[in-house]
């Protein structure tokens, strides 16, 4: 294959393709692709079943019409691209080879870029291509490819490639990581319910003390968690409530708070950090990597603000109350 892509290169920028030394290049090189090609679909075939054939398919080389100019040539390369891989196989998405092959799609399409709009317009364009190309294949795949570009123009700051994305990011059959992610919880949460076990909690408080859930000694008879946000309304509301009902002497014997803040940006830090200087009585933790850290994950956390009511010396999970009122019901049971 080495030999194959060296002699592809070559006839691409070749400068005469009226010469007989390219035509009888051409040929060699058709020749050579064909059976090749073969082979390729051969041992995807006699590997159908094993994750190897997955792998195979981004050898197979595309046709090129080798009748145009440089340009022209190029351009059919960008056009067939695609040929030869499946986009209805999951398994490709697992595999090393579809980021490395993907990368050489959008850098066909870099070298034309002499500007940076240039640039933004092909990368978008590559974008609109590729996805349009899996858009009927497996979800996943089809997932893959909005998360690889959607990654992409977040690196390069290209807006007008994110605002391409975004009918494809509201499709409920492209499944992106984060989609994925939100049915994973979706179908957790239904584990997690009164009677369960809390998942442990290991963090570290904001003066560098070591807090772990299961260790966590306390003289009330429940542990509230409380997921939150310091820029969350709900949260605000909620905590309006919450916090002078907590400090009521019968309820701070019967409940203490674990208020879990899921702030991760620079602003969002600041906000948290002066927000918990007016509840000090509650035991304040932070997520560093917010809804996409373990224990949001463990919780199945997707919004905030989220209330868990556990018993203390089993942990194990009384309810999951949505207002004041609810949590006064629980605790006086």
């Amino acid at each position: 294959m080495r030999i194959l892509g060296l002699l592809q290169n070559f006839l691409l920028n070749y400068d005469d393709a009226g010469s007989e030394f390219y035509l009888s290049a051409v040929s060699e090189f058709e020749k050579r692709r064909t059976d090749y090609n073969s082979w390729v679909k051969e041992q995807v075939s006699r590997n159908k079943g094993l994750f190897v054939s997955s792998l195979i398919g981004f050898n197979y080389i595309p046709q090129i019409s080798w009748t145009g100019s440089e340009t022209e040539r190029k351009k059919s390369l960008r056009d067939n691209f695609f040929e030869g891989i499946s986009f209805s196989d999951p398994l490709i998405v697992k595999t090393s080879a579809m980021k490395e092959w993907m990368d050489r799609y959008v850098n066909l399409y870099g070298e034309l870029a002499t500007t940076m709009d240039l640039r933004d317009s092909l990368f978008t364009l590559a974008g609109k291509i590729a996805i349009e190309k899996s858009r009927d294949g497996d979800p996943e795949v089809y997932g893959w490819m909005v998360d690889y570009f959607f990654n992409g123009y977040e690196s390069f700051n290209i807006e007008k490639g994110i605002q391409m994305l975004q009918p494809y990011l509201d499709d409920p059959k492209c499944l992106t990581s984060k989609r994925q992610e939100i049915n994973r919880r979706l179908e957790g949460i239904k584990t997690l319910k009164p009677g369960t076990k809390a998942p442990d909690i290991e963090l570290t408080d904001p003066e560098n003390r070591l807090f772990n859930l299961y260790a966590y000694n306390t003289g009330s008879k429940y542990l509230l968690l409380l997921f939150w946000s310091a820029d969350c309304n709900h949260c605000k509301e909620m905590m309006e409530s919450l916090y002078p009902f907590s400090q009521q002497s019968e309820n701070k014997q019967l409940m203490e708070i674990i208020a879990i803040s899921l702030d991760e940006t620079e602003s969002e830090i600041i906000a948290w950090e002066d927000r918990i200087k007016e509840i000090p009585a509650w035991k304040h933790l932070r997520l560093e990597e917010g809804v996409r850290s373990k224990v949001a994950a463990d919780y199945f956390i997707l919004s905030t603000p989220v209330m868990i009511l556990i018993d203390k010396e089993t942990k194990v999970i009384r309810s999951f109350p949505e207002s004041v009122g609810q949590v006064k019901k629980q605790i006086s049971r």
